[in-house]
C-alpha cells in the first residue's frame, strides 16, 4: 500500500469532477456509468452531501432502495439545514415508499421463508394496493404457518370480505370472536359482513355486543342508525345517530350528507333537531 499523503482539497476539487461527471451521465440516461461516478465522489470526499442526494436518486430507481434510503439520510446530515436534501427525501418517500416496502418484505422472505411477520405484512400492503389476488395468497402462506393469529385471520376475513366471499369472510371472524370473545374489531366485521348478506338482527346484535364492549366505536354506533332507519325504525335509529352525534357531530355530519340510507329520516323533526346547526344541509341534500 502506498504511505504518499492525499491532499484533501485536491481530493474535494476531483469529488466535484466526478459529480459534474455523474450529473452528465444521468442527464444521457447512462444510469450505471453515472452511480459509478457518484460513488467515486463519494470515496474522495465523503463529507461533500451533493453526490450522495445524486447516487441516492439513481439507486432508488435502480431498485437498491436501502442503500438509497441510506445515502438520502447520510447528505441530511451532513448538511442538515440544506431544505433541497429534505425535498428528495420526501418525493422519495412519497413516490416509492409502497414499492420499496414490497421489495425489503419480499427481501426478508427470501432470507427466512418461514418468517410469518414478513408474510403478513406484504399481504396487508397489497391488500392497500388492492392487489387482492396477491395479498389472498401471502395471507394464506402467512396463515398457513401462524393460524392462531387472530389480527392475522381478522386482515384475511377482510380481504375475503372485499372478494364477495362472504360466507368464508363470516366463518373466519366466527373463529376469531369464539377465540377472543372480547375483540370488539372481529365482532363490528362480523356485524358489517352479516349486514351485506341481509342478516340485519344478526348485524345489529354484532354492533351492539361490539359497542358493549367499546362505547366509542363511532362506526358501529353510525352504522346500527343506518340499519334501523333502512328497516323504518325511525325510534332506535334516531336513538343510535344520537350516540354517533355525541361522538363525533363534524363527521357524522358528513356522512349523512350523502347516504341514502337515511332519506326515510330525513322529514322526521327530531332528525332535523338531531343534526343541529347543519341540519338544512343534511335534510335537503337529497
Amino acid at each position: 500500500m502506498s504511505s504518499r499523503h492525499r491532499d484533501p482539497l485536491q481530493d474535494s476539487a476531483r469529488a466535484q469532477s466526478h459529480n459534474e461527471r455523474g450529473i452528465q451521465l444521468a442527464e444521457r440516461g447512462w444510469r450505471e456509468e453515472a452511480i459509478r461516478e457518484f460513488r467515486r465522489a463519494v470515496e474522495l470526499d465523503p463529507m461533500y452531501p451533493a453526490p450522495r442526494d445524486n447516487l441516492a436518486a439513481l439507486l432508488a430507481e435502480s431498485g437498491e432502495f436501502l442503500e438509497s434510503l441510506r445515502e438520502y439520510l447520510s447528505a441530511i446530515d451532513l448538511d442538515p439545514d440544506h431544505p433541497e436534501g429534505y425535498l428528495r427525501l420526501a418525493d422519495f418517500l412519497a413516490l416509492r415508499a409502497t414499492v420499496a416496502a414490497e421489495e425489503l418484505y419480499s427481501r426478508a422472505q427470501a432470507l427466512d421463508p418461514g418468517y410469518p411477520e414478513a408474510r403478513t405484512g406484504l399481504a396487508l400492503l397489497l391488500h392497500e394496493e388492492g392487489r387482492l389476488s396477491e395479498a389472498r395468497e401471502q395471507y394464506e402462506a402467512a396463515l398457513a404457518m401462524d393460524g392462531d393469529d387472530p389480527d392475522l385471520r381478522r386482515a384475511y376475513a377482510r380481504l375475503l370480505y372485499d372478494l364477495g366471499e362472504m360466507n368464508q369472510a363470516v366463518s373466519e371472524l366466527k373463529q376469531v370472536v369464539a377465540r377472543q370473545p372480547e375483540d370488539a374489531e372481529a365482532i363490528s366485521d362480523l356485524g358489517i359482513a352479516y349486514a351485506s348478506k341481509g342478516f340485519r338482527e344478526m348485524a345489529a346484535d354484532a354492533w351492539r355486543r361490539a359497542l358493549a364492549l367499546d362505547p366509542g366505536r363511532l362506526e358501529d354506533q353510525y352504522n346500527l342508525a343506518a340499519l334501523y332507519a333502512v328497516g323504518g325504525d325511525s325510534d332506535p335509529a334516531l336513538e343510535a345517530l344520537g350516540r354517533a352525534l355525541a361522538l363525533n357531530a363534524d363527521r357524522v355530519l358528513e356522512w349523512l350528507r350523502d347516504d341514502g340510507k337515511f332519506d326515510k329520516l330525513r322529514q322526521d323533526p327530531r332528525f332535523v333537531d338531531l343534526c343541529g346547526e347543519q341540519r338544512t344541509a343534511v335534510v335537503d341534500s337529497k
